[in-house]
């Protein structure tokens, strides 16, 4: 049963359970605010687990089964039969069907490494259960550090196992994943997605090292709609800590002191810019608003980091946008920075964007941010001061947005957008654009064609603080690859 402070929830089945002080925003351990153990937390119930006779398991499973097609029934509805998304639901078949090679490799690593440990369950509801990817202690420092992954899935096919392909390199790289499962429409809402996510990083906040992960090292990685979930929670939990008053998203509670950065990867953040764009796409928008909506009414300012972090920059007239000096600027290698990722001389072929470029606030514009091509170094802005957002800076980690330029169903310019309003509010804040690479390149068509694994390596360059360099092997011949690149729905 889950634990937490605030929403109008009851505590319950608290594990050295503390008195709920507010957080203070004192310094971070990297300049920003405190890191500690969180008061806010949620236990495993492993141990709660209860035996289910055959009649009992049976009528349990009928039960899910008229579950799912009411659910089923209920999609339909919203969906129709509508030429679109038959379409892209047709072309995905086929995406899966060219690279199955790969997913099959997978599907046994999946299920039968003994670095994967799958269904830990975060909480009581249905799909509240994340994967956990353990490195070999042999070939890591021990504790190793720890990702937390919100896997995509355009918030209604999203599962924790589209995450593994990454989850595998890291883990290969001495990086510890936790892989989130949530609720998915029509099943949930997008309020009751994040606060599934809460539940998760508020689990492994406090878990974590009971694993062999280090506490001090926790990451939040979000992908596509994940990545609006992700940093959805984040904002919601910094705002919550600001004002000392209960914000509606941001239960359970955890302590934003306990995360390092936040990565997003192709991340939606605007989604009233997105709104008419994914329509367009088969993601018919009386699905969307349904997903989006709070107690009946459609709530995309509420439920879009973009116009979040927009509300809370302009409740006290922004932030000082900058160091003190100004620290906009380009740097190549790993010489650090106030952004504090070193990740530019790692990840390679990324363009990047310092303050100094404007960008579109909507994500289905023409126009980018101001960049440029060096080879991965990275651009940086952000302040140390966090005067934004009512002090709601204060409470951020320095973030990482990554997206690539021909990205057909989140166009780029969303993160170039969020980028910006992250650094109104005071966050140091990198965004790499990386040329030529699509919605999926990134997370699943880079790493089957072998060689080198961009996102992963971007990823534990920036979580290590070393450069990373990786040579895989090939997963699926070349030629179905490019095909699959050619007919991905996304």
């Amino acid at each position: 049963m889950l634990s937490a402070w605030g929403g109008g929830r009851a505590l319950a089945l608290v594990e050295e359970a503390k008195p709920p002080l507010a957080p203070s925003p004192a310094k971070h351990r990297r300049g920003r605010h405190k890191r500690g153990r969180s008061w806010h937390s949620v236990d495993s119930l492993a141990d709660l687990a209860v035996a289910l006779s055959p009649a009992e398991a049976a009528e349990r499973l009928l039960e899910h089964a008229l579950t799912a097609a009411r659910l089923a029934f209920r999609l339909w509805s919203y969906l129709g039969l509508g030429w679109k998304w038959l379409l892209q639901a047709h072309l995905l078949c086929l995406y899966a069907f060219l690279l199955m090679p790969g997913f099959l490799q997978m599907v046994v690593y999946y299920f039968f490494s003994p670095r994967v440990t799958r269904d830990i369950r975060y909480g009581r509801k249905p799909r509240q259960a994340l994967d956990l990817y353990v490195p070999d202690p042999a070939s890591r420092a021990a504790p190793a550090p720890v990702v937390v992954f919100v896997t995509g899935g355009a918030w209604t096919i999203g599962y924790k196992a589209w995450g593994a392909m990454l989850a595998r390199r890291l883990c290969d790289a001495g990086v510890m994943v936790a892989c989130l499962d949530y609720v998915n429409a029509p099943q949930g809402s997008a309020l009751q997605m994040v606060e599934d996510v809460n539940a998760g990083i508020a689990w492994v906040t406090r878990r974590i090292a009971r694993y062999g992960g280090d506490p001090e090292a926790v990451h939040l990685v979000g992908q596509s709609a994940g990545g609006q979930l992700a940093l959805l929670a984040l904002l919601n939990q910094a705002a919550q800590a600001a004002s000392g008053e209960a914000v509606l998203g941001a239960a359970p509670v955890w302590h934003t002191g306990d995360i390092a950065s936040f990565i997003g990867v192709s991340g939606a953040y605007d989604l009233e810019g997105l709104a008419e764009h994914l329509h367009r796409r088969g993601l018919y928008r009386a699905l969307l608003d349904s997903i989006m909506s709070i107690d009946g009414a459609t709530a995309y300012a509420s439920l879009s980091p973009l116009a979040v972090a927009r509300s809370l920059a302009g409740r006290s007239g922004g932030g000082d946008g900058g160091c003190d000096g100004g620290c906009a600027s380009e740097r190549s290698g790993g010489g650090g920075g106030c952004a504090e990722f070193s990740s530019g001389g790692g990840s390679g072929g990324g363009s990047n964007s310092g303050s100094s470029g404007g960008s579109n606030s909507g994500s289905g514009s023409s126009g980018g941010s101001s960049s440029g091509s060096g080879g991965g170094s990275s651009g940086s802005s952000g302040g140390s001061s966090g005067g934004g957002g009512g002090g709601a800076g204060r409470f951020l980690p320095p973030s990482l947005l990554l997206h690539g330029d021909r990205d057909k169903s989140v166009p780029h310019q969303g993160s170039a957008a969020m980028a910006e309003a992250l650094r109104a509010l005071g966050v140091p804040c990198t965004l790499q654009v990386f040329p030529g690479k699509t919605h999926t390149d990134l997370l699943l068509e880079d790493a089957f064609r072998g060689g080198r694994d961009l996102l992963a390596d971007t990823i534990v360059t920036a979580v290590t603080g070393r450069p990373h360099r990786s040579n895989h092997a090939r997963m699926v011949p070349a030629p179905l690859v490019w095909l699959a690149g050619r007919v991905c729905p996304f």
